[in-house]
């Protein structure tokens, strides 16, 4: 294959070179997304797909060979995206693998329409420096406007790339990318024709870049006092703040805790958590999902007081398709749309607040920016991004973001890596993944990456710690609804994989959804019998209508104390004050515990004590059973085990109704 002559015309390159053409910038885009070593391919990728637009010998021929590379590009670069498919939306392999490749040819789409019209209408009109880059950025800006995602804008590639990042900081996201894009174009025409002369363009682009002076550091003192939290789950987040550390303010992921109190978007006067790090006097802002009447949810960005006043929050504008919303008759619709400003005031501090995919739409920073906003906070959750290079991708967002509108940025992370940004793009501190931590950041201790013990997290793996003493049964279809417990204090444990053997536990907590007979989607006797099994001297009842006959019976003549809600919960749960994990009498623990939603019901094992007072039950008659009805489907009713205990107690709902007079009136 002999390289084309010189003066080549437009649009008469061999079929076998334009497919070289395409398969290059094929190969080589997708492998600038997997490092930034690779960052220089992204400029190939560029040239070779202008030589391609230009030898095409149609637009029908550039606009496939466009499409197909970029294609392959994303196919390549973000070969991760169907495994986050699965983890994200609970999707088969097959499922995720079609919706993966759905999505790809719909992003690939887009841009390639923009290119080939373009080759077609221009490229034997206008200079190739012109109509490429121009029909390039004008195609990934009306893909946002299609799908809402743009994480895969050839910029991105550059993130490490200081001239690049020196441009992007003096003349901003659409400008860096076209002058960059333009400078492959020319040196693309110029190879293609053959005449140096046409790389000009290119050679005055670069030495402009290069003359740039450094962007400015910021004011990285805006750091002091924040901590971002990473965390590997949500069923263990901190109960305390790092000793040694004064911390003003607290970033928390996306989703971090569950649990979806009544909060409008805005100001909800009244509105209160409790203490989210009891005795620490910082501020927090945390992502949480909020309810509504009739059902409504928000995912929201909440400003916490340090006594666990709600003082504002801000719900989520940009919702991620298939996964937040309905997108092409896939997924669903989760959450409604918010409206409030991405500006929020926390103690003072005037932060740019964003949830996760957020972080994409840069008129939202902007936004924020343009309000006053001095600091971009991310609340992210990241259990889907499945490897190191998908979250190095959302790692260069944060950079462009704070290079393009010259403001440091904070990223916390449920399953991810909490990271700090100077406004000049330099990455000041990231926290790894496989611990959950504080991270923090000053310029004068730099970094530092502290546990929820307070011991530093480093490459050498933690102290052991003493085996955890309280065990959760939870159900494998419902993790949210596990308990929450300070680290290594709890093992978590699906009822769907227990098995009695030697171990023992002090403390069984029983956590999910209660909806009688069944709890945890199980009956009662298994659930009684794994109890047993484990021996504990307290059993608690984190479930609705946990406080109840069935389950009390199950439990035999374990010598245990019971804490349980003889109605209904809120998705939080019950909540576990402080002495429940550091007290080691189980009556202390049990003093502990104490619910939201009403009295609970504390009783110590009493198997001939219960027997009497369901025999009780058995003599009462239609209105003694009316007077105590507490539910009726299924039939219900409260009945006082012991001055500190009501229960509920199923009963034959024909029971309800008293005999009636049958005869008929006189004629």
């Amino acid at each position: 294959m002999s390289p084309p002559a010189a003066g080549t015309p437009i649009g008469a390159l061999p079929g076998r070179w334009v497919a070289a053409a395409f398969g290059g910038a094929a190969l080589l885009g997708g492998a600038s997304w997997w490092h930034p070593v690779f960052a220089p391919a992204a400029w190939a990728w560029a040239g070779l797909l202008t030589l391609g637009l230009l030898g095409a010998r149609s637009p029908w021929r550039a606009f496939w060979g466009c499409w197909a590379a970029s294609l392959a590009v994303l196919a390549i670069g973000y070969d991760w995206v169907d495994e986050m498919m699965v983890v994200s939306a609970g999707y088969s392999p097959v499922e995720a693998q079609a919706a993966a490749y759905g999505q790809f040819a719909l992003y690939a789409g887009v841009p390639s329409a923009c290119l080939a019209l373009a080759a077609g209408l221009l490229r034997r009109r206008v200079p190739a420096v012109l109509w490429l880059p121009t029909a390039w950025v004008v195609g990934e800006w009306l893909r946002f406007v299609v799908v809402s995602i743009s994480i895969d804008d050839w910029l991105a590639t550059q993130w490490r790339v200081e001239p690049v990042l020196r441009a992007l900081g003096r003349v901003g996201y659409l400008a860096t990318s076209w002058l960059c894009l333009a400078a492959c174009a020319a040196l693309a025409d110029a190879l293609l024709h053959r005449r140096p002369r046409r790389a000009w363009p290119a050679v005055a682009i670069g030495v402009a870049a290069l003359a740039l002076p450094p962007l400015p550091p910021g004011d990285v003192a805006v750091f002091q006092g924040i901590a971002a939290l990473h965390m590997v789950d949500d069923a263990t987040p901190p109960d305390r703040a790092p000793p040694g550390e004064a911390l003003e303010l607290v970033v928390w992921p996306e989703d971090a805790l569950y649990l979806k109190p009544y909060l409008a978007e805005g100001h909800t006067p009244g509105a209160r958590l409790d203490p989210l790090l009891p005795e620490s006097p910082a501020r927090h802002v945390i992502g949480l999902l909020t309810r509504l009447p009739r059902g409504v949810l928000h995912n929201q960005a909440v400003a916490v007081e340090a006594d666990g006043r709600v003082s504002a929050s801000r719900a989520k504008r940009l919702l991620m398709p298939i996964i937040e919303r309905r997108y092409l008759g896939l997924g669903r619709d989760v959450y409604q749309t918010g409206h409030a400003p991405t500006r929020l005031d926390v103690g003072g501090r005037a932060l740019v607040a964003l949830i996760c995919g957020e972080l994409l739409a840069r008129p939202l920073v902007q936004e924020g920016v343009a309000q006053g906003g001095q600091v971009l906070v991310v609340l992210a959750r990241d259990q889907m991004m499945v490897n190191d290079r998908a979250l190095r991708h959302l790692l260069a967002v944060q950079v462009l973001r704070s290079v393009e509108y010259g403001v440091p940025s904070v990223r916390a992370s449920l399953g991810g890596r909490a990271a700090f940004v100077g406004a000049d793009g330099r990455v000041l501190a990231q926290s790894g993944r496989e611990r959950s931590g504080f991270l923090l950041y000053d310029p004068d201790r730099g970094p530092r990456d502290v546990d929820f013990h307070g011991r530093t997290i480093g490459a050498e793996p933690p102290p052991p710690a003493p085996p955890p003493d309280v065990v959760v049964l939870y159900a494998r279809d419902a993790p949210r609804y596990r308990a929450r417990c300070p680290e290594g204090r709890c093992a978590h444990v699906a009822i769907e994989d227990f098995t009695c053997g030697d171990e023992r536990a002090k403390t069984v907590i029983v956590s999910g959804h209660g909806e009688p007979p069944t709890y945890l989607s199980r009956g009662a006797e298994e659930i009684g019998a794994a109890v047993r099994c484990l021996a504990p001297e307290l059993v608690v009842f984190d479930t609705c209508h946990g406080a109840s006959a069935a389950l009390f019976q199950a439990l035999g003549d374990l010598p245990a104390t019971v804490v349980a809600s003889p109605g209904l919960l809120p998705p939080s749960g019950l909540v576990y004050g402080p002495g429940f994990f550091t007290e080691a009498d189980p009556q202390r623990r049990a003093e502990a515990v104490r619910s939201v939603a009403g009295p609970l019901a504390r009783w110590r094992v009493d198997p001939a004590g219960l027997a009497a007072a369901l025999a009780g039950v058995e003599a009462m008659g239609p209105e003694a059973l009316r007077s105590r009805i507490a539910r009726r489907k299924p039939a219900q009713i409260r009945l006082e085990l012991s001055p500190t205990a009501t229960i509920l107690v199923p009963v034959d709902p024909a029971r309800l109704v008293g005999p009636r007079a049958r005869e008929r009136p006189a004629d």
